[in-house]
């Protein structure tokens, strides 16, 4: 009895810290800083409620996951229950100056805190699974403590990728995409099938999870027929939703995707700053140290994520800006734990034969 309250107090504590730290964490998101990020509402092309209607330029409108999501659930919604939150949201003074501060319209209150909402549960989706994947394939052992740390490490941590523009459909990807990955570390392909749709609505990255896949799959032996058949099931599945978005959003302004080479040359050619450098240091090493004795699927997700990252991202997107590696993030912070858990080790370790030495 009491070890079932003691588990039940456990999950209690961890829900409401996850909560927390999830919701700090959207803060930090939509927060505009200036000279830092401007939110989710200020960029012209991607406005949030030109997001939501269908209207924003490309190729950010075909990241329509959630914008469609809230959309779905504004149009379900009577228009009296709208137009009262959005009266409220007007009439309060502090909410009006919140929303002004965020440069949110308060004739849309309803849109964003349905997005909110939302965005908040991806966050507390992914920073859990994240969590899972880390405890499943690195040695660091399971514990209260160790799960809380983890949780508000991986969700704070975003913080770092909270530079330029913000958008909605940054949440979910870091959610399905990292659903993916724990599902297909533990076997369950069905499971991993249905999370890999939804990255394919959200975010055309989603074919780095067939690549994954074809590497994976091989990795856990699994039946050339389903093996096989599930490879050329994902590609089809990719083309398909790919094309039909693309080809609804055929008339928004924009291009199908930017390129970036200008700004990634003029980057990478300036003097970088000793702090970054530290950084990079620092990250590579706890990324490659202990490589060989880290689990073979972390490793293949690695490959299979980062470095394709970086190279599409010379031509099509800004090296800088650090967003753009979310589907890499879950795999590079269980990597980076791993390598601290085994320094940890390591260094009790020696203090414990220095000791019998003495």
């Amino acid at each position: 009895m009491k070890n079932d309250r003691r588990g039940v107090l456990a999950r209690v504590v961890y829900g409401v810290v996850l909560v927390v730290v999830a919701t700090t964490a959207y803060t930090m998101f939509i927060r505009p800083v200036r000279g830092l990020r401007v939110g989710i509402n200020q960029d012209g092309r991607t406005k949030y409620m030109d997001m939501v209607n269908g209207t924003a330029w490309r190729p950010f409108v075909y990241r329509t996951l959630l914008p469609t999501t809230i959309r779905l659930i504004s149009h379900a919604t009577p228009q009296s229950i709208k137009q009262a939150i959005a009266d409220e949201a007007e009439s309060h003074p502090f909410v009006r100056d919140q929303f002004a501060y965020l440069r949110w319209e308060t004739s849309a209150a309803y849109e964003y805190g349905v997005g909110s909402m939302l965005m908040i549960l991806c966050y507390i989706g992914f920073a859990y699974t994240t969590t899972e994947l880390t405890f499943l394939l690195t040695p660091v052992q399971r514990s209260l403590g160790m799960r809380l740390l983890l949780t508000s490490i991986v969700l704070l941590g975003l913080g770092a990728f909270f530079r330029f523009t913000m958008f909605p459909y940054d949440p979910p990807q870091l959610l399905f995409f990292t659903l993916a990955l724990y599902f297909l570390a533990t076997g369950r392909l069905t499971a991993f099938a249905i999370a890999f749709v939804f990255c394919c609505v959200n975010k055309e990255t989603a074919a780095l999870l067939i690549l994954l896949f074809a590497v994976v799959g091989r990795q856990q032996r699994l039946p050339s027929r389903t093996y096989g058949g599930l490879l050329v099931g994902l590609s089809v599945v990719y083309v398909v939703i790919k094309g039909t978005i693309t080809y609804v959003y055929r008339g928004n302004p924009g291009v199908l995707a930017e390129f970036q080479f200008a700004h990634n040359y003029e980057w990478l050619t300036r003097a970088w700053a000793f702090e970054d450098l530290v950084t990079f240091f620092v990250i590579a090493c706890l990324l490659f140290l202990y490589w060989r004795q880290k689990a073979p699927f972390l490793r293949a997700a690695f490959l299979c994520t980062l470095p394709i990252q970086l190279a599409l991202g010379v031509f099509w997107g800004f090296l800088n800006e650090w967003r753009v590696y979310y589907e890499a993030y879950p795999v590079c912070f269980a990597l980076m734990v791993d390598s601290v858990w085994r320094i940890k080790n390591r260094l009790e370790s020696d203090a414990s034969e220095t000791r019998v030495a003495v």
